[in-house]
């Protein structure tokens, strides 16, 4: 058993079961003809250990019962269980919407990239304006995506998935007008990947948009 004591990353029981591991891993590679392992250093080996070491003490540290300020008392084992997966579910949450805003930051890419090759070919007025549009997205980057939140929406009978877009407050107002130009030329059939799915509705709110620059 590990010690996840106060002082457990220079905890001497810790570093003889490590060293242990490691004795154990370079006897069944000398022993196992199928047993691969790289030939590295003892010292990178034990580097991995600690670092499993690190993160097996932090998955253990968030079950450990705390002091509930609110009631006064140590939390119990239920109140425990609550607040762990309570976290994981925000985690998970913020990490679901970090993807759909780099999903959003390519697909503005490319369908600026694309229309400035289609106003390139036809010499058009507002290539420049183009232009300043995918350098304003590459200066925006991820962070400058607003997030989307997932909903339904009840169209006549028929509900629908949604996207619920949320307001960038510190984004100047022109800056959202001209991503709305890019976001309709992304539903232009002439700019539309082949073969890809109708995009899912997007519809603008006034709540705050979770994103932080």
């Amino acid at each position: 058993m590990l010690d996840f004591s106060k002082g457990y990353e220079v905890s001497r029981w810790n570093t003889l079961i490590l060293e242990e591991i490691y004795r154990e891993m370079m006897q069944r590679r000398e022993n196992d003809s199928d047993c691969y392992l790289p030939d590295v250093s003892e010292a990178y080996v034990i580097g991995l250990l600690r670092q499993q070491l690190t993160e097996s003490r932090e998955q253990w540290a968030k079950w450990q019962a705390r002091w509930n300020e609110e009631k006064g008392t140590i939390e119990t084992p239920e109140e425990v269980s609550l607040r762990v997966l309570n976290a994981d579910d925000k985690r998970k949450g913020s990490s679901r919407l970090r993807s759909r805003a780099l999903r959003k930051l390519d697909t503005r890419r490319r369908t600026v990239k694309k229309v400035i090759a289609l106003k390139t070919e036809a010499n058009a007025e507002d290539l420049e304006a183009w232009k300043y549009f995918g350098e304003l997205v590459e200066e925006l980057g991820v962070d400058g995506m607003s997030e989307d939140e997932e909903a339904v929406e009840k169209i006549g009978n028929v509900t629908i998935p949604v996207f619920k877009v949320g307001v960038c407050e510190w984004r100047a107002p022109e800056i959202t007008e001209y991503l709305g130009y890019i976001d309709k030329e992304t539903r232009n059939e002439a700019i539309r990947e082949k073969g890809g799915a109708n995009p899912t509705p997007h519809i603008r709110t006034q709540e705050p948009s979770k994103t932080q620059v």
